[in-house]
């Protein structure tokens, strides 16, 4: 690649930097990941997770956005009544020593809003609407205003900044590439028992070496590509930090029946954690 073009890319991973950095079998438990698949959560415990990053993918964009989005928000109480708080973390622990984490994108403390910013497709619009409070979005909304509710006693409200990188006049009622889609979300109680539920679960996992299942097939995005017979998952492909250990994922892109986690991943698990947890 030019050496112009490496200097840029360079660029833009340093400006979406996200310091994740998780050692593996600690009792952390992200807003985000009580609405992921069981098999994602359990790689995510068992292996961790690296703070570094050195491709753009999907996130890239997203994080750019969010950066953006948090500029603006400091820009504005610079000069006006400070009402923004961007990107601000909390966490609680549960009764059963798991310790859940939540980085809120933006608080709005005039009108008592949280909201979640998310660059997306039409079709994930429409299906946000759909699912309601079940939509993995609205878990994680979920899980903040949990968190929240362990600070104050104030109830926020919450919504998700959509932007559509679509934004076909053919797929939605609307022509704007930024919606605010208002969330209901489970209480606070439903939300602690959701979260105790899921986190005993991986305990379990990971005291009887019981292998998850496969995630859901029909969520996992397939792309059938022109002049071929094959699918590829592109949400393995693209959204998934762990592809590479995952029992069902082979590097080109095929989903595998029946190969145990251990099995499958042993081998692969010194060199992924080489790359990732530097």
């Amino acid at each position: 690649m030019n050496k112009s073009y490496e200097k840029f890319k360079q660029a833009l991973l340093d400006a979406t930097h996200y310091d994740r950095k998780i050692e593996p079998n600690k009792k952390v438990f992200s807003a985000s990941m009580l609405g992921n698949q069981k098999l994602q959560n359990y790689l995510q415990i068992t292996i961790g997770a690296g703070s570094d990053k050195t491709e753009v993918d999907a996130s890239t964009l997203g994080s750019l956005v969010h950066t953006a989005i948090k500029q603006a928000a400091q820009a504005r109480n610079k000069f006006m009544k400070i009402t923004y708080l961007p990107e601000h973390r909390f966490s609680h622990t549960l009764e059963n020593g798991w310790t859940i984490t939540g980085s809120i994108d933006l608080i709005d403390h005039e009108y008592n809003t949280i909201f979640d910013h998310k660059v997306t497709n039409t079709k994930s619009i429409i299906k946000i609407k759909k699912e309601g409070k079940d939509h993995p979005y609205a878990l994680q909304l979920g899980v903040y205003k949990w968190l929240l509710s362990k600070e104050s006693d104030i109830e926020y409200k919450s919504v998700i900044t959509a932007f559509d990188k679509q934004a076909s006049k053919f797929n939605q009622e609307s022509l704007d590439m930024l919606q605010f889609i208002p969330i209901d979300t489970y209480s606070p109680e439903e939300i602690e028992k959701l979260l105790t539920a899921a986190t005993d679960d991986l305990v379990t996992y990971m005291e009887t070496s019981a292998e998850p299942a496969q995630c859901d097939t029909k969520s996992l995005m397939w792309y059938k590509k022109p002049g071929t017979d094959k699918s590829v998952p592109m949400r393995c492909k693209f959204f998934c930090s762990y592809k590479l250990v995952c029992p069902y994922y082979s590097i080109k892109g095929e989903l595998m029946q029946g190969m145990g986690i251990k099995k499958y991943y042993k081998k692969k698990i010194k060199k992924w954690k080489h790359l990732h947890l530097k």
